[in-house]
């Protein structure tokens, strides 16, 4: 009777602890269910992008010119304050007063003449590591309102200045386009 006791204990006590462990799953699974969650996806990138105190990857210095670039020529009448705002962010204090000359009147063109530029189908990066220096070459778009006015092959040449690590930009010119 003892042994029939016992048993029946055992049965109790994992029949309990089921039951408890299922009603806290349950529990938990409803808890977890409500709570907002965040999900981060870390990016993939095929290049390695280097940057020291002397000298920087030429991935990571296509990456900074096409940032300018794209800010550069993203400019129109609605927004071109917010974007000569950026670009002073991202120019080294040596390059400022020469970029704020050329942003004054590409700011000019804008709001005066009204004119928006569209660089695309790029043709070719070429990036020259030592110096600094990167070129994009494709189609400069100009346009007065809707209405497209020109289209061109232009070679913009951003070159960019490593202070420590933090890669800031020195100097924007158009460059001569050669056979591409």
């Amino acid at each position: 009777m003892k042994d029939h006791n016992k048993e029946r204990f055992k049965k109790n006590i994992i029949t309990i602890g089921f039951i408890s462990m299922l009603i806290s799953n349950l529990g938990m699974l409803v808890f977890l269910y409500k709570k907002d969650s965040k999900i981060i996806l870390l990016p993939t990138i095929a290049s390695k992008m280097e940057i020291s105190s002397n000298e920087v990857s030429g991935d990571y210095l296509r990456l900074r010119a096409i940032e300018v670039h794209s800010i550069l020529f993203g400019m129109n009448r609605g927004n071109y304050d917010k974007q000569i705002g950026l670009m002073k962010e991202l120019a080294d204090h040596g390059g400022r007063e020469v970029l704020n000359k050329q942003l004054i009147e590409l700011s000019k063109d804008i709001e005066e003449k009204g004119y928006h530029y569209h660089f695309s189908d790029i043709v070719e990066y070429r990036i020259e590591s030592e110096l600094n220096k990167v070129s994009i070459i494709g189609y400069l778009e100009t346009y007065l309102g809707e209405k497209k006015v020109n289209r061109e092959l232009k070679n913009y040449e951003y070159r960019f200045i490593n202070h420590s690590g933090r890669v800031m930009l020195l100097s924007i010119k158009e460059g001569e386009v050669e056979d591409v």
